[in-house]
């Protein structure tokens, strides 16, 4: 399975995405992953549709809807394939279900920005998964945070034996605090390693063999 992951900055509509597309449209694509609320209206989430459809690839992001973040996964027909509302920040909120949805065939997981730290606790471990998706906002506000989450990301994928993969946007900042550390990852069944980059914010294509 061939993963494209962007790192784009916040913009309206989705030059950025098409961009990529563009760029890597010889690699033939299987999924695209794009940070939590790239999708910032859903006119954005409408062109998204077509895009992958005309490039004949997956998209998973978020968008914004009535303040809300929403989850958002688009098939290789343009089809929005999967809709769930972010769990609440607060630590009594479980993971809003579903959690796991179809997607070209595979079984996907999914994880938005926060609902990392609930993923051990919450999410049900679910046999022959292939793939977690975990788009995030902005980058890591703090060394510690960073290493909070990938170790929380590494639980997961060994606790449901699949691979995991997380990107946040190149820019922003958590609560506009001025410090972020861009990240992109992508771990295996065991919790190892395949990408881990921060403060590289190019987009990426990683390969995956279930």
């Amino acid at each position: 399975m061939k993963l494209l992951i962007g790192q784009p900055k916040f913009e309206v509509g989705v030059n950025q995405l098409r961009k990529d597309l563009e760029q890597f449209f010889e690699q033939t694509l299987d999924l695209v992953i794009y940070p939590e609320g790239y999708f910032n209206s859903e006119a954005a989430l409408k062109e998204a549709s077509l895009l992958a459809k005309e490039y004949s690839v997956s998209i998973v992001s978020s968008v914004r809807k009535d303040g809300k973040d929403i989850a958002v996964a688009i098939n290789s027909n343009g089809k929005l394939v999967y809709f769930r509302e972010k769990t609440e920040a607060d630590d009594q909120s479980c993971l809003r279900m579903p959690l796991v949805f179809s997607l070209e065939g595979r079984s996907m997981g999914y994880l938005l920005c926060m609902e990392v730290l609930k993923g051990i606790r919450d999410f049900p471990k679910v046999t022959n998964m292939d793939l977690i998706v975990h788009p995030i906002g902005v980058g890591m506000f703090s060394e510690e945070q960073l290493n909070e989450w990938v170790t929380e990301a590494k639980k997961i994928a060994i606790k449901n034996k699949c691979f995991i993969v997380g990107t946040s946007h190149a820019d922003g900042s958590y609560k506009n605090c001025g410090y972020s550390i861009p990240i992109a990852y992508c771990f295996d069944q065991n919790g190892d390693e395949i990408l881990l980059q921060t403060n590289k914010v190019t987009s990426k294509i990683v390969e995956i063999t279930y």
